[in-house]
């Protein structure tokens, strides 16, 4: 597992939890656009991957969106008739999604301690979420684990840490700044996948399947950190579509897409 780091803005919170929510939403008030929370995600890599798994629940399954964001998975799966719980750490996120959505579950929350009744969901979706805690991920699975009935279902992405990473590690020229509330701040960690397997069973969970996903947009991110590349640049599109098609996943990829079952 490696660590990455951001740079904190002025006044940013020193709390851990504090951060993170305020971090989340900056980044959803300056960029997010709730007007696509309602999204066909059927085309999406981690659809795929986890398509077969969610047709093993019964209708109207209970699952939780753990780390929601903008809310685009927990209205998908809702709308396939699904019962779904969305918690998210950005209050201001979750109030502007449940004043749009009244009619969905949407929750002010954090994901290592939802609140939840012990054993009373089937899943649990969380893309890109539990690596943002510097104490690691378990508290996140423990969690996940306490909530799931036997046999339920965890599906989790986190950033891979790959080859991609270590040749664009040893290109980036950017200056860090001092450790610190005014400097860098732990951002989040990235994943071998034995490293991820290890933390996954650690929890108590059975393993089913790691898979690399959004070899596009690995590729994107090796033009910017490594060349300098903008990632909206027609030479980036065209070339990262290139590298994305010849590259093995596991040496471009993004993301690691992990399910598993709770026993």
């Amino acid at each position: 597992m490696r660590k990455d780091f951001t740079a904190a803005k002025p006044g940013a919170p020193v709390d851990e939890a504090a951060f993170v929510a305020d971090y989340w939403t900056r980044v959803w008030q300056t960029e997010g656009d709730l007007s696509r929370a309602h999204r066909d995600l059927a085309g999406t890599d981690e659809f795929r991957v986890i398509d077969e798994h969610l047709r093993t629940l019964a209708p109207g399954a209970a699952i939780v969106d753990a780390g929601c964001g903008l809310g685009q998975w927990a209205l998908f799966l809702r709308d396939r008739g699904m019962r779904v719980t969305a918690i998210d750490i950005s209050k201001p996120t979750i109030d502007r999604l449940a004043a749009l959505f009244p009619d969905a579950a949407f929750r002010h929350g954090d994901v290592r301690d939802t609140g939840l009744t012990d054993a009373s969901q089937d899943a649990v979706i969380s893309w890109g979420v539990f690596e943002h805690f510097e104490e690691g991920p378990l508290r996140c699975l423990a969690e996940s684990f306490r909530i799931l009935r036997p046999g339920g279902l965890l599906l989790i992405s986190v950033p891979y840490d790959n080859w991609r990473q270590s040749f664009s590690a040893q290109r980036d020229t950017r200056v860090a700044a001092p450790p610190g509330p005014e400097g860098l701040r732990f951002y989040q960690w990235r994943f071998t996948r034995g490293e991820l397997r290890t933390e996954i069973a650690r929890a108590g969970f059975a393993v089913r399947d790691i898979v690399p996903i959004h070899r596009r947009q690995g590729a994107l991110r090796f033009l910017q950190h490594s060349f300098g590349l903008d990632q909206q640049s027609r030479a980036a599109r065209v070339l990262s579509a290139a590298i994305a098609a010849a590259a093995p996943a596991a040496a471009i990829a993004h993301m690691l897409l992990a399910v598993a079952r709770k026993p």
